[in-house]
């Protein structure tokens, strides 16, 4: 997991958002469900990401996403993208990813099959809105 410095994660009782940066990046982990109840876990911890630059949304942890969690998760790449940053998601298992892509969401931000590949493309000082393998 790529935290340096880790404040405290705001949970609820499906999810589980920790904070973090690693090398300049925001960093938010994501676990659980992804759901209607717990969506708020995100929006609590994604204020704190707004004054960075670059943020990866690290979801290895996800388990599950319904469609609110999915809005939840294209209003953040919404929200961090008007306050002037790049954004890229990390680590989807195969049926969040599957998800990820049938909303298009591939075509706003990066998806990566790992943490590191996420961070190495906003690295890039122009990244593809692409995906990338892990």
């Amino acid at each position: 997991m790529i935290l340096d410095q880790v404040p405290p994660a705001h949970t609820t009782p499906d999810c589980r958002v920790t904070p973090g940066t690693y090398d300049g990046v925001a960093v938010l982990h994501i676990q659980g469900e992804l759901v209607a109840g717990s969506v708020g876990a995100l929006r609590a911890q994604l204020a704190g990401t707004l004054g960075s630059s670059r943020v990866l949304l690290e979801l290895s942890g996800v388990t599950w996403l319904d469609s609110v969690g999915l809005g939840a998760l294209i209003g953040a790449v919404r929200t961090i993208h008007e306050a002037g940053g790049r954004v890229a998601l990390a680590g989807a298992r195969t049926a969040i990813d599957t998800l990820l892509r049938s909303a298009g969401i591939d075509r706003l931000v990066v998806l990566a099959g790992s943490a590191e590949a996420a961070y190495h493309s906003l690295a890039d000082p122009e990244p593809l809105r692409r995906s990338v393998p892990a």
